[in-house]
């Protein structure tokens, strides 16, 4: 893995290591995310068409993994794990959320690109961790986790 930013974890907080260590995957069943979302066709800024929620821009044509998901809350205050199923490749998810949690305020914070990426973004003391990797049949899995971020700054990890 070839990190893009200098101590590309450090700033995640306890807490949230616990939260998506705490949120390990099942299997199971998905249904079309367009049923939950309101479809846009991203402002140009992205090819891609995708589905707006209120802090977070997913690909329309992704699958929400229900049984793989956890989400507690509502509009731009829900905390959770939340598994994609995608059609597009690696490359392309990497670029289209760069872009679209750029749009709406996220800032990223780190990357490292790999046959499993990982982004961290933060916004409004709230972390948003991305892991985007290549699946089987022409498929890509997104895990997106949010949580909040420690109010007594981030602690580095032990050694």
């Amino acid at each position: 893995m070839r990190p893009e930013s200098a101590g590309a974890l450090a700033p995640l907080s306890a807490a949230a290591l616990i939260f998506i260590v705490l949120l390990g995957g099942c299997g199971g069943g998905s249904l079309n995310i367009a049923r939950l979302g309101q479809q846009s066709s991203g402002g140009g800024a992205s090819s891609v068409e995708a589905i707006d929620f209120e802090d977070i821009r997913l690909p329309s044509d992704s699958e929400i993994l229900y049984s793989d998901s956890l989400v507690f809350g509502q509009g731009s205050d829900w905390i959770g794990r939340l598994a994609l199923r995608s059609p597009l490749e690696e490359a392309e998810l990497v670029d289209f959320f760069r872009t679209n949690l750029a749009l709406i305020g996220w800032q990223e914070l780190s990357a490292m690109r790999s046959a499993t990426s990982v982004i961290v973004f933060v916004r409004d003391g709230r972390m948003l961790a991305l892991e985007i990797a290549t699946g089987s049949l022409g498929t890509s899995s997104v895990i997106i986790l949010v949580s909040p971020m420690s109010g007594g700054g981030a602690l580095p990890f032990a050694g």
